[in-house]
């Protein structure tokens, strides 16, 4: 899972269009009334789809929002997906569908500041300022990382934020709470193991190698976001090794993990090798 780099701010506003062909950041979407198809330079292959498509491309020609009409019955169900062309093959996404009156709008697609790798989106009921279906996701793999709330009535506005803290929809109306919110996405260390038991090293031994015990630790980011570690502080008698050292700084994505030794080294009797 890639790192998202969010950049606080207001997520912007994205036009749903229906123009026969695009081209932004090496992408190519070529549309027609009844198939829509997106391509990526220096990518192989491409993301086909057949039916009646509107589209955005967005976050610098990282991804392409597809927006599919089926009509029938005075109704319109209006399904969402999300091609991601940033890594080093073209996948797709889909989202949600949603049934509309043929006289609403569709779906409402905003994205976030920066690199666009958060995607907000929300629909209206056909009641006069009333909406439902909020939710931000990520927009490589479509996973929602803050749901809204329900049916929001006599609201004065929709829109999303990213804070320092917290990511927020902000949904100002007269019948429930304004905003909801949910902690920003952040890395997380975890070392393991917690604790590590280095046992006896040989002071002043004739043979260097028991003089030091060097021992393995693993540093995985658990969090949701990119994970950057600049340095590890050395305290005696522990300290890692050259070779892990020249590692830093490393920045791990969700998920990922590195292995650094760390070694062992006494100069008094009684250290804690407990660490």
């Amino acid at each position: 899972m890639p790192c998202l780099d969010l950049t606080n701010g207001f997520f912007a506003l994205e036009a749903w269009i229906n123009a026969p062909s695009t081209n932004m950041g090496g992408i190519t979407v070529i549309r027609t009334p009844t198939q829509i198809s997106v391509q990526k330079a220096g990518l192989s292959g491409s993301e086909n789809a057949f039916g009646d498509f509107l589209y955005a491309v967005f976050g610098g020609g990282n991804f392409v929002a597809l927006l599919k009409r089926n009509s029938g019955g005075g109704l319109i169900t209006w399904t969402v997906s999300v091609v991601d062309v940033s890594g080093s093959s073209i996948g797709s996404t889909l989202l949600f569908s949603v049934n509309l009156a043929s006289s609403q709008s569709p779906p409402r697609l905003a994205v976030s500041p920066g690199n666009g790798r958060l995607a907000f989106f929300w629909s209206g009921t056909g009641n006069l300022n009333e909406a439902f279906n909020m939710m931000i996701v990520r927009s490589d793999d479509g996973s929602v990382v803050l749901a809204g709330p329900g049916t929001i009535s006599n609201h004065t506005g929709i829109d999303a934020e990213i804070t320092a803290t917290e990511l927020v929809i902000h949904h100002p109306n007269s019948g429930s709470n304004d905003d909801t919110t949910g902690p920003r996405p952040l890395g997380s260390l975890t070392v393991t193991p917690a604790n590590r038991d280095f046992g006896e090293a040989v002071m002043g031994a004739d043979d260097p190698s028991l003089a030091t015990v060097t021992q393995p630790i693993t540093l995985r980011n658990d969090g949701s976001d990119c994970l950057t570690i600049n340095g590890i502080t050395n305290v005696a008698p522990d300290s890692l090794t050259p070779a892990s050292v020249a590692m830093l700084t490393v920045v791990l994505d969700p998920g990922e993990e590195i292995t650094a030794d760390v070694v062992f080294a006494p100069t008094s009797t009684g250290n804690n090798i407990s660490r």
